[in-house]
């Protein structure tokens, strides 16, 4: 009876064993799911947050490329006109925007302008834009910049408001193209760099290079 009663205590003590094992066993499994289910959550949460960031980006740049675009249809008009006055904006130097705009940028007496029959007077691959100082082929728009014009994009504001964008507009190359066998000039090719920036938050810009031809009639 005794080794009976010993067998039976072993047999109760593999039985608890075994109920621990399984219990700490479903434990683990309880934690390990609560870890994947939190890492889900974790995820989900900062894809609703960058998404809602980006959208928030593309927004904003959609503005500055809009008060871009605006600027770019006001230079191309003034272009077409062979002209140094803009429909819109604050012309920096209007002897040097003449300049660009009826010269090619370096002087070759054999070519003019196809619109208005200028012909440079320097020496060949002189600098034929004189009136203008500092960097003026600078491919930032917002260093010497030929027009500055402040655009309202949002809805209810005033082009002054502090809170929409300034737009920088400048001519950066002018080249002129004649035909070799008839000595007809035939096209102006003028490149054009426009920075666009909302005014409290210069980081919020679009830039927008171009390069427009003109052909006489």
């Amino acid at each position: 009876m005794k080794r009976l009663k010993t067998m039976s205590l072993k047999t109760d003590g593999l039985s608890i064993s075994k109920m621990n094992n399984e219990r700490g066993f479903a434990l683990v499994i309880t934690m390990l799911f609560a870890t994947i289910a939190l890492a889900l959550t974790g995820a989900l949460m900062f894809m609703t947050l960058e998404g809602s960031r980006i959208a928030g980006i593309t927004q904003r740049y959609s503005s500055a490329l809009e008060a871009g675009k605006g600027a770019s249809d006001i230079v191309i008009n003034m272009l077409n006109q062979s002209a140094n006055t803009p429909d819109y904006g604050s012309v920096q130097s209007t002897a040097c925007l003449l300049d660009k705009v009826q010269k090619p940028t370096i002087c070759i007496p054999t070519i003019n302008n196809p619109i208005t029959g200028i012909k440079c007077t320097g020496a060949v691959g002189s600098d034929n834009w004189l009136n203008c100082t500092g960097q003026k082929t600078s491919s930032d728009a917002k260093t010497n910049p030929d027009i500055i014009s402040d655009f309202c994009v949002n809805a209810g504001c005033a082009p002054a408001d502090p809170k929409d964008y300034r737009v920088y507009t400048k001519i950066v190359d002018t080249r002129m193209t004649d035909d070799l066998n008839t000595g007809t000039y035939v096209s102006a090719y003028y490149a054009v760099e426009i920075i666009s920036e909302k005014k409290n938050n210069p980081a919020e810009r679009s830039l927008i290079t171009f390069w427009y031809r003109i052909s006489p009639l």
